[in-house]
């Protein structure tokens, strides 16, 4: 880095400083306010406590100026704000304990304070933050970097690094094992929070499997136990499928409905049959969404795993970062940290540690000066907002000033100042490869390929013997690519050489169904396709029961049912937006539903109905009364769909 700019970003890091203590309330407990929004995008001041947009996040920006420049008077005001946000965070109780967003946010900034400062009482506050963290752990949790459970799991790890209290490990198996049991199969590896608000699983650092990755290679290498790294590296197979090399990124699969115009958009996508819509993701270049995230996370995993397909991986990220953020030569985007050119510049910062490479750090001082050229021309920083909010300048870490201002700070000092986007662990953990007391962070390579087949497959397996089973873990391929066929075969190679009876009967059958949900689901296209898919045929069928001329109207069972006939007993399979639903229906429920395998009028359906049922000729009218009720339940419930 040439003097000139050496000297502007230095001035400029002091000025920052310097707004941010004169903007600080200290009569209040979170000293600033920051930029928040609602959902009709009504943009407000509000304070907070998290290092995303609070008080934590621009104390933790102050400590490291005050570090990097040697002026007591930011080191003063940084502990000062850190330990009124503290006080604030023992007062007000918060059982929402995500890494960068929640409560273990304020914890992770106070480790820091004493990582700084060596004052122990900022790692027992920051321990204390978390002691109830597992509140934390529910079926409804998230579990992404940003939002959810997966970065708490790296923050618990985090401060056990520095403080070794055994109790945090506990914390974090439990995590662990969440992560592991609500973690989805895809066409090929894994990922998770699947909504209704998303094509599928997403991709991506901050709320992709990328991120989850990122946290499963660090404990595998901190704990000592490679076997972690086959979750990391099943996020990551995920997120390979998806990488269109025309376009150079991940797709970005987000397609939520928040507004009135947005479940419009969705409705005459689907009235016009245009699938497109609902299938094909966008592309977007961020730490949140796209190659700078993804590229971010494979350059850790080249450094920790030492396959060289991620060194392809993170090279792809750091094209498209290139393009995206220094070819560009653009001042008019936002340079924040969460999806800005600051925070895209991480990827840069870390392939310059890992490879030595200079260039990375001249791509970043490419981007500083947009930014400083930025302020010059508008007089402020753009924040997150952007253009949605013309004229605001926010405060916080990862969407405003204090962001850019870290951000210049890691390029000033790029081997001192340590990423907040992918903090990692440094250290070995005592008694490192010695934690198998802890079912999932101790936990062998076969053991985890199990509990993640169990997901598929519970029946098959509880079905098998013991001595089968580990016979055949000893000896598989925890390969994603060959496991589920592997799997499959041995299951249909075995069943031959059962012996008939209850347990041949429980294998066959088990089997039978579960791969019959795994097809359907792997079969759905678009999980918002089935939500709006959903809602539009419910109120066509709503509508249809009430008209006069239902009985003409053709019905057949929807693509996405499936009526299965095992053992004597009938059920009906149904993919949903957040998977596959399972009902036993009645012996009249799967006659009726078996009638609409081809489309058949209402009308026509009640007579071939009545055939199936003996009666005598007085039931009759009973009889229609009674499939006609089930075949509107069954319309209702989504397993019939109208022609």
């Amino acid at each position: 880095m040439n003097t000139e700019l050496r000297d502007r970003l230095e001035k400029e890091i002091r000025r920052l400083g310097d707004q941010l203590l004169r903007d600080a309330d200290w009569t209040e407990q979170l000293p600033w306010e920051t930029l928040t929004s609602d959902a009709d995008s009504n943009y407000s001041w509000a304070r907070s406590e998290s290092l995303y947009s609070g008080s934590a996040g621009i104390a933790l920006y102050l400590l490291e100026l005050g570090r990097y420049t040697g002026e007591q008077r930011f080191t003063d005001a940084a502990e000062k704000a850190i330990t009124s946000t503290l006080e604030h965070c023992r007062t007000t109780p918060n059982p929402y304990y995500a890494l960068i967003t929640g409560r273990m946010s304020v914890s992770f900034a106070a480790l820091r304070f004493f990582e700084r400062t060596g004052k122990r009482s900022y790692l027992d506050a920051a321990l204390e933050l978390v002691k109830n963290c597992k509140e934390f752990l529910t079926p409804s949790s998230a579990d992404d970097f940003i939002n959810g459970t997966s970065g708490t799991l790296l923050g618990l790890l985090l401060l056990h690094e520095a403080s070794g209290e055994e109790w945090l490990l506990d914390c974090a198996n439990a995590y662990a094992e969440h992560l592991l049991r609500k973690a989805h199969s895809g066409h090929q590896g894994l990922y998770w929070d699947r909504t209704h608000r998303q094509i599928r699983g997403l991709c991506g650092f901050s709320h992709g499997a990328s991120g989850i990755g990122f946290v499963f290679a660090e404990a595998a290498r901190y704990l000592g136990n490679d076997a972690l790294n086959y979750i990391a590296e099943q996020a990551y197979f995920y997120e390979d499928q998806y990488f269109n090399p025309a376009v150079g990124n991940w797709a970005d699969f987000r397609k939520g409905i928040y507004r009135d115009q947005d479940q419009q958009e969705h409705e005459e996508n689907y009235q016009n049959g245009n699938m497109d819509f609902f299938t094909d993701g966008g592309y977007m270049n961020a730490w949140c969404h796209g190659a700078a995230g993804i590229g971010l996370a494979r350059v850790r995993a080249t450094e920790l795993l030492g396959n060289p397909h991620y060194r392809t991986e993170a090279e792809n990220g750091l094209a498209m970062t290139y393009k995206t953020n220094v070819a560009s030569k653009n001042i008019e985007g936002n340079f924040s940290l969460c999806h800005g050119g600051g925070g895209n510049a991480d990827v840069f910062i870390e392939a310059y540690r890992v490879w030595k490479d200079e260039r990375y750090l001249a791509y970043c001082e490419t981007v500083a000066e947009m930014a400083l050229e930025q302020h010059a021309v508008q007089g402020s920083y753009r924040s997150g907002f952007g253009l949605a909010a013309p004229g605001m300048e926010d405060r916080s870490l990862y969407m405003g000033a204090a962001g850019v201002g870290y951000f210049f700070l890691r390029l000033l000092d790029p081997v001192n100042t340590p990423s907040v986007e992918a903090p990692p662990l440094t250290k070995n953990a005592p008694k490192a490869g010695e934690q198998k007391a802890y079912t999932t962070l101790g936990a062998s390579k076969a053991h985890l390929h199990r509990t993640v087949l169990e997901k598929m497959f519970p029946r098959t397996l509880a079905a098998l013997s013991t001595e089968t089973l580990d016979a055949y873990f000893r000896q598989s391929d925890s390969n994603r690519m060959k496991e589920l066929p592997s799997f499959v075969a041995f299951v249909e190679e075995l069943l031959p050489t059962l012996a008939n009876g209850d347990n041949s009967k429980a294998i066959t059958s088990a089997f039978a169904i579960e791969w019959e949900r795994y097809a359907l689901e792997m079969g759905v296209e678009s999980a918002a396709y089935l939500f709006i898919r959903s809602q539009m045929e419910l109120k066509r069928a709503q509508e249809a029961i009430g008209a006069a001329d239902f009985l003409r109207k053709h019905v057949h069972i929807d693509k996405y049912a499936r009526l299965l006939d095992i053992n004597d007993i009938s059920l009906l399979l149904y993919a949903h937006p957040l998977g596959i639903g399972e009902q036993q229906l009645s012996p009249f429920g799967a006659i009726t539903m078996s009638i609409f395998a081809t489309p058949q009028s209402v009308e026509n359906s009640l007579a071939v109905i009545a055939e199936h049922i003996d009666h005598a000729p007085e039931e009759r009218e009973q009889i229609n009364k009674a499939a006609l009720n089930q075949i509107q339940q069954l319309l209702l419930a989504g397993a019939l769909r109208l022609v």
